[in-house]
């Protein structure tokens, strides 16, 4: 079943990363595509011993034009994104390709996520992007889909098991302009892909989100400028011109998955509609007790106070090891294979000779 699917990997001056990934899909029915735009390539010492699965691409361009340069390359049926410093579980991807064959009205799909940290003795794991858990985006209606979807984010598209032609669109649709904001790539395909079929998240363990391994790469595309929240970007006067670019492209988009082709308006005040719905669930997230508590205190303060408290949240919360955290969530009802979870445990500390 897995040989109907693609990994695509982008990576970016992490070569043991990308390596460490390689290695554990190498010789697996997986196609995995490794596309690194690191200043210096892989050493091709370290990519002879891989298997005939595993395809490197190394061009020092931008992440979007990256994953541009790997649609002709996946020849599958099935694709999905996948950090160079994360993991999927086989039996997770193997659950949503069986979803995926069984419904046909559905592009998309995935599993539950689970959180791994390295730490000095042991591999912690803890749940991540609750928002999955019973997700079902079934809508009949295009539209109703994408905002419900928005004003209730989770990326459960970008890193799900797609099937490879929309998938390809909602790429092509990001690479053919970008805009400068944080993570604007990743929404835009989100939009595209949830207006363009219903999604559904299983409850199985499928994606292993790393924690502090590595620092979040920024700077280096106009859609990882941190400068500029997307949601500030949404909202600001200064960006009325870019914004409205935005809407028009990604109405474009919006309107090729249609059989039937309705007025131009309806795409962009659906885009409008579902970006609004997201940069209203952002704002109401970040408006926790102590954001309003703390509103009128000085800049550093805030600061001081905030990091103080996450501190002793996290100093206070049990702890569990990556294989404990995989039973508690078997024992929660997710499906879990304890076997594959092991089997990541050991590879990561054999990485951190733990």
């Amino acid at each position: 079943m897995l040989d109907k699917l693609t990994l695509v990997i982008p990576t970016y001056k992490r070569h043991a990363f990308a390596l460490r990934n390689m290695r554990f899909w190498s010789n697996t029915p997986v196609q995995l595509l490794v596309m690194d735009g690191s200043d210096e390539p892989i050493s091709e010492a370290e990519l002879a011993s891989m298997g005939s699965n595993i395809s490197y691409r190394h061009a020092a361009v931008g992440l979007v034009k990256r994953i541009e340069m790997a649609l002709p390359l996946v020849q599958t049926e099935y694709v999905a994104l996948y950090g160079d410093d994360e993991f999927f579980l086989k039996s997770g991807l193997e659950a949503s390709i069986k979803f995926l064959d069984e419904n046909p009205d559905y592009i998309t799909c995935c599993g539950q996520a689970l959180g791994f940290r390295p730490m000095k003795t042991e591999i912690q794991g803890f749940r991540r992007y609750k928002r999955l858990d019973g997700r079902d985006l079934d809508n009949s209606d295009g539209r109703d889909r994408m905002v419900r979807h928005m004003a209730d984010y989770v990326p459960s598209h970008i890193y799900a098991v797609v099937r490879t032609e929309p998938w390809r669109n909602a790429i092509k649709c990001v690479a053919d302009r970008e805009f400068r904001a944080l993570a604007i790539s990743e929404v835009q395909v989100e939009l595209c892909l949830s207006y363009a079929g219903k999604s559904r998240a299983l409850p199985d363990v499928m994606w292993l989100r790393s924690y502090n391994e590595t620092k979040p790469i920024r700077g280096t595309d106009p859609g990882l400028d941190d400068t500029k929240p997307l949601y500030v970007w949404w909202q600001g006067d200064e960006t009325a011109k870019e914004r409205a670019e935005f809407v028009e492209r990604t109405a474009h988009a919006l309107k090729a998955f249609d059989k039937d082709v309705k007025p131009d308006n309806h795409y962009k005040e659906a885009v409008v509609d579902a970006c609004d719905a997201y940069a209203t669930d952002v704002v109401n997230a970040r408006k926790g007790l102590l954001q309003k508590a703390g509103q009128f205190l000085p800049t550093p303060t805030r600061v001081s106070i905030r990091n103080s408290y996450k501190f002793i949240k996290n100093k206070i919360k049990k702890k569990h090891s990556l294989f404990e955290f995989g039973e508690i969530l078997k024992n929660s009802g997710c499906n879990v294979n304890i076997d594959e979870i092991r089997e990541i445990d050991k590879v990561l500390k054999q990485f951190y000779n733990i």
